[in-house]
């Protein structure tokens, strides 16, 4: 996986764990939404956001389950390095 996809899981994740601790703000969880929407398209091949956003609704919902299902395949296949990111965020968390 790029970088850049990878830096999106850490963001997503973060946002996770510090949902799990408090109530998100509105901008935060838009924000969380957004980060794992765009992990979502990353892992449906050959989809930009525009090309999602022209879809019709049920081929959005079918995109969306499909991204979903990749997601959580890529998690399990990589169950050490998210439980790493999952670790790293909380003591970030733990600091604020």
């Amino acid at each position: 996986m790029s970088p850049e996809f990878l830096g999106l899981v850490a963001a997503y994740i973060l946002c996770s764990e510090a949902a799990a601790l408090r109530q998100l703000t509105a901008d935060e969880t838009r924000q969380c939404l957004g980060l794992y929407q765009e992990i979502k398209l990353e892992l449906v091949p050959g989809l930009t956001p525009e090309d999602f956003a022209a879809l019709t609704p049920k081929d959005r919902a079918w995109v969306n389950r499909e991204g979903y299902r990749a997601y959580r395949e890529w998690r399990m296949a990589n169950a050490d390095m998210v439980a790493q990111s999952e670790q790293e965020a909380r003591q970030l968390l733990a600091l604020r």
